[in-house]
Formats: structure tokens, sequence, C-alpha cells
């Protein structure tokens, strides 16, 4: 009985360290309250999962478009 407590305990630890790399796949620092309005022109989409790409210009102060993804 001892032996098999001891094993679940282990077995948890275990489970419990695996995870911790998968929930660091995506950091904080990307999601935000804030938001940024710009008026642009989409010149490619990427759906690869799991992620998807945005490709846009946007016109900067002299009007000479910026590639943005």
């Amino acid at each position: 009985m001892q032996s098999r407590v001891i094993f679940l305990f282990l077995a948890g630890a275990a489970f419990a360290l695996i995870g911790i790399p998968v929930h660091a796949h995506h950091g904080f620092a990307a999601y935000s309250s804030e938001g940024t309005t710009v008026q642009a022109t989409i010149t490619e989409f990427r759906f690869i999962n799991p992620h998807v790409q945005v490709y846009f210009d946007v016109s900067n102060e002299a009007g000479d478009p910026e590639a943005w993804q």
C-alpha cells in the first residue's frame, strides 16, 4: 500500500514537471489591454497551424510603405 502511494506521488510530480515547459510556450509580453489602430493594406495572410501571420504595408510619415507583420 505504501509503495503505491509513493508511486502515485512520483507519477504526479513527473507530470507536473513535464507540464511546466508546455505552459511556458507563450509569454504574456505580446498580450496587452492596450490597442493599436493603423490603416494598412494586407499583402499576405498565412494560416499555418498553430499560428496566423498577417503581413501588411503601413505608410510612414513620408508616405512610403513599410512592411509590417
